[in-house]
């Protein structure tokens, strides 16, 4: 640990003068390559996939060096105090996770858990699932007048698509393909279960297509990928076989065809998409185009607020969950209502430590980070011993939140936490029909 965070700090400050000096390109290429040496090494070490500081070394290091390449011309020179607080972020991450992970695995016996591995019947989650999401869909529907899909010229038709309070029970559909990767892991003999199952799992994944919803369709898939490797327990990236490989392979692909299918019918056309990322190469690619700058101006934008931020909101912006799942955020706007601070009005994705820094600055990040290094410390020490479904999707859903660590605020989001409450409730229950059977 203490040679990657050597490593780590030589090739940042490299970056950080070349950056300076304007070699961009160079400074940025350097950082990429240290998130992947990084990762790969940090997964051969752990011999665990996934593993926290893996992850985090590439959706914070390698993205990093991406934007660091500043390939757009919306993004300019980085403050100093925006260079120390993303060094700072990944130090503290990564020294508080390593010392936590080695401290619970010299511990002779685990962590005591009120849960046993049970092969639950998650068939009723499923459709339970399924049922809220359509219905709650069709109530949207059906007030607003539309539906995102079938209109025309709307490029951010899905934005206004929503009833408060209703809206998180329609997005319920992102859990279930990962409950589906359960089912299908401990299935049993009965097509009628096997049928319902798919059924029900075309249906949500037809719901963010209906939406319109990118970020919904890319989410339920990554999530459903990392139950799958969580649940299967691969001992190293070794451990995947061929018919894994291909079966993640063939998942990637459809994910991207659906995902230009969904660019398509926003109205996002290429000259659109082009003219809002303004490009210094104007002949570049839009299927570089647009992911490049769905990473590399996240971190541009962290640096407008470190650069433009007149006052610190001490707190409000990370209580914002509370506020808005508690109503508070109607009966006091002024709780929630502060600027964000973007180089676009467009282009809003932000890193997951933006709020962080709004409420404390420097402090916060150093804080906030350390919180969430031991927090996915923990993650990984239960998730090895305990594989039952709502562990394993809240599992999923905290690690699909650091692998995308540089796209937004995921801790300040309420629709996370109602995520994460619905998992554990699930997990109540389940547990207790299990133990009632028995």
């Amino acid at each position: 640990m203490v040679i990657d965070l050597v490593s780590f700090t030589i090739c940042y400050i490299v970056s950080y003068f070349l950056s300076n000096a304007g070699s961009y390109l160079i400074s940025g290429i350097l950082l990429c390559a240290e998130g992947i040496f990084l990762f790969l090494k940090n997964i051969r070490n752990e011999r665990s996939f996934p593993d926290p500081k893996s992850l985090f070394s590439f959706s914070w290091v390698f993205c990093m060096g991406i934007s660091a390449c500043k390939l757009s011309n919306l993004q300019g020179k980085w403050d100093s105090r925006t260079w120390l607080c993303f060094y700072l972020i990944f130090v503290c991450f990564f020294l508080v996770c390593g010392i936590v992970q080695k401290k619970l695995a010299g511990k002779k016996s685990g962590v005591s858990i009120p849960f046993r591995t049970y092969p639950a019947d998650v068939i009723p989650v499923i459709v339970t699932l399924t049922v809220i999401s359509t219905v709650c869909f069709l109530v949207e529907a059906c007030v607003l007048g539309y539906v995102p899909l079938f209109t025309t010229d709307t490029p951010h038709a899905y934005s206004y698509f929503h009833i408060s309070g209703i809206h998180y029970f329609t997005v319920l559909f992102v859990l279930e393909p990962s409950f589906f990767v359960y089912y299908g892991l401990h299935r049993t003999k009965s097509r009628r279960k096997d049928l319902t199952a798919v059924i029900c799992t075309v249906i949500c994944l037809i719901l963010p297509l209906l939406l319109v919803s990118r970020f919904q369709l890319v989410f339920s898939i990554l999530l459903a990928c990392f139950s799958f490797i969580l649940l299967k327990g691969f001992n190293a990236v070794r451990d995947l076989k061929k018919r894994d490989i291909l079966l993640i392979l063939s998942g990637m692909l459809l994910l991207v065809c659906c995902y230009v299918f969904l660019t398509i019918e926003r109205a996002h056309s290429v000259e659109y998409l082009n003219g809002i990322f303004e490009m210094k190469d104007p002949h570049m690619p839009i299927f570089i185009t647009q992911p490049y700058m769905y990473v590399a101006n996240n971190f541009d934008n962290f640096n407008c607020l470190v650069e433009q931020l007149p006052e610190h909101t001490h707190g409000l912006r990370q209580l914002f969950p509370v506020f808005a799942l508690t109503g508070l955020k109607f009966k006091f706007p002024e709780l929630v209502n502060f600027p964000i601070y973007v180089t676009k009005e467009e282009l809003t994705t932000v890193t997951m430590f933006y709020d962080a820094y709004y409420d404390f600055g420097i402090p916060g990040c150093v804080i906030f980070s350390s919180m969430l290094g031991l927090l996915y410390a923990f993650t990984d020490h239960l998730i090895h011993r305990v594989k039952t479904p709502g562990t394993a999707v809240c599992a999923s859903i905290l690690y699909s939140c650091l692998f995308l660590a540089f796209f937004t605020t995921w801790f300040s989001n309420p629709t996370i936490w109602f995520y994460l409450v619905v998992c554990i409730a699930i997990e109540f229950v389940l547990w207790y029909f299990e133990s009632y059977k028995h």
